[in-house]
């Protein structure tokens, strides 16, 4: 971890991040006009300052393209303020599969560097390449 751990005020413990979506030009009439709940599916995430957790301004929003794009919109604005997410148990649980499946593949481009991508060092297929014919990803050992 980076940084001390220090004692935060009141209201100052949580990170903040805000989404704020766009609402203009959904309603007919006068620029400035809105229809109540109605808003685009984009706009700007943004981070609140904390002066507690050393975020020093809100800088530059960042453009919410589509709400699609929202978790990678938030993770570039904390990754841009420095802070680090820690997961917790649930969340491990979910990432572990993907994790496993870069760490294969990361292993598998090591060892097939030279050999042909369907191949192992030792010329059995590799578990990718077994996966494939097989129609799909068992997660299990084999």
């Amino acid at each position: 971890m980076t940084g001390k751990p220090s004692v935060a005020r009141h209201g100052h413990r949580m990170i903040e991040v805000r989404i704020k979506f766009w609402t203009d030009k959904i309603a007919a009439g006068r620029n400035g006009n809105i229809i109540p709940k109605h808003a685009w599916d984009s706009g700007v995430v943004v981070m609140t300052a904390n002066p507690d957790h050393s975020i020093k301004s809100e800088g530059n929003p960042e453009i919410l393209h589509s709400i699609l794009d929202l978790p990678s919109t938030v993770a570039k604005v904390l990754t841009d303020h420095g802070v680090t997410l820690h997961t917790d148990r649930r969340s491990r649980k979910l990432f572990q599969p993907i994790i496993d499946l870069k760490h294969e593949a990361i292993v598998h481009i090591e060892e097939n560097r030279v050999h042909d991508s369907s191949q192992m060092a030792d010329g059995s297929e590799s578990r990718a390449q077994q996966c494939w014919n097989r129609g799909g990803l068992n997660h299990e050992s084999e």
